[in-house]
């Protein structure tokens, strides 16, 4: 058994440095893929990876859909995750020596997931975010007595004004922010941890002048205080021991330090959200109501463009599908108002009065409640 689990994690190791080195994937991916092996160990009782087989594809799908996460069953897109992580670790480990004899390459199909729980997971689901009026209450309500609270108001102001991702906010320095100006040197080089290392300036929207001025101050104050262009936006609290030696003070102020992972800034908006009795909205989710604010800006097509850039997304339709998505309350509210607008019969632009008269085409051929089928 001894040399069987030697040899397992060996090879794991191997992958995994694989997947850092020559994929370059980071280190949230290649936890996924381990998690997905490390549970295959477990329901095998770590059996050598060299005595997989079709059989033992099913028998983990079935041992999967078993287990419970947290007390809960565990739901498709976490089954289908799981399933697409392990299937691509048997692909590679096949090509390394002493498994290609072993490893029916034919196996891997039976840890595909079922192709209803791929529709089930592919769905689109409503994506929970925070209203504009609930950030400017939750900000509001943090007082701002001392540096502590100057920053975490300033930080979810930041997050919703920027919709800049945690991980890249806990890594921006000063240096990288263009207060005057009102945007952000989001790049690599300059140490920001960007999503597959993109270099991207997005702007500091004035959604809110309060929430603006939040920023600009908190700037301006960490400039006053002392601070390099080198230290953080968005520091670290600085901890100080009691007089007893075994325990610290709350902490009341900041030092020049990054924050070593996103945890912290997490447990942030948590307290906050607590304290005004709310469910918890992550900070991601706040990027979706950055992106919606921004989408009420549009006048036309390439306002759609720049927005899409502005977020860091090539494809202004991965910004309508994933983050456009309104709350059904927001949509009732968008649909009313379009209904209660006074019909718009010509503009000055060319588009959309072609658009308009097309539309009014096609009402203008529905009679007696049957609709014309246009087939040109």
């Amino acid at each position: 058994m001894e040399n069987k689990l030697d040899k397992n994690i060996v090879v794991k190791r191997e992958y995994q440095v694989w997947l850092k080195y020559t994929q370059g994937f980071a280190e949230p991916t290649i936890t996924g893929r381990m998690r997905a092996i490390k549970l295959y160990e477990e329901c095998t009782g770590n059996e050598d990876f060299s005595k997989y087989n079709s059989q033992k594809g099913i028998d983990f799908q079935e041992w999967l859909s078993d287990r419970k996460f947290n007390g809960k069953p565990i739901s498709s897109n976490t089954k289908r995750a799981i399933l697409i992580n392990l299937k691509k670790y048997f692909v590679w480990l096949r090509e390394q020596s002493g498994y290609k004899s072993k490893i029916n390459k034919n196996s891997f199909e039976y840890l595909n997931p079922s192709r209803k729980e791929s529709a089930i997971a592919n769905a689109d689901h409503l994506k929970e975010f925070p209203s504009k009026e609930y950030i400017c209450k939750l900000v509001n309500s943090i007082k701002g007595e001392d540096e502590i609270s100057k920053r975490n108001r300033a930080l979810i102001s930041f997050t919703y004004l920027t919709g800049m991702r945690d991980s890249a906010i806990i890594s921006l320095s000063l240096r990288c922010v263009k207060i005057k100006e009102l945007y952000i040197k989001q790049e690599p080089r300059l140490g920001v941890n960007t999503k597959f290392s993109k270099t991207n300036y997005p702007k500091i929207f004035k959604f809110d002048e309060a929430l603006l001025k939040y920023v600009t101050d908190w700037y301006g104050y960490l400039f006053d205080k002392g601070f390099k262009p080198d230290n953080p936006l968005f520091p670290r609290a600085k901890n100080v021991l009691s007089p007893n030696i075994y325990s610290f003070q709350e902490a009341v102020e900041v030092e020049p330090c990054f924050w070593k992972s996103t945890t912290s800034i997490r447990q942030i908006f948590k307290n906050y959200e607590k304290e005004i009795g709310s469910d918890y909205y992550p900070p991601h989710s706040f990027r979706h109501s950055a992106i919606i604010s921004a989408l009420g800006l549009l006048q036309n097509g390439l306002d759609l463009k720049a927005i899409s850039q502005n977020f860091g997304h090539k494809d202004v339709l991965l910004v309508l599908s994933v983050y456009g998505q309104l709350s059904p309350n927001e949509q009732l509210r968008q649909l009313n108002d379009m209904e209660n607008k006074k019909r718009i019969e010509k503009t000055d632009d060319p588009i959309f009065d072609e658009v308009h008269a097309f539309a009014e085409n096609i009402k203008r051929k529905i009679v007696n409640g049957k609709s014309a089928i246009y087939t040109g």
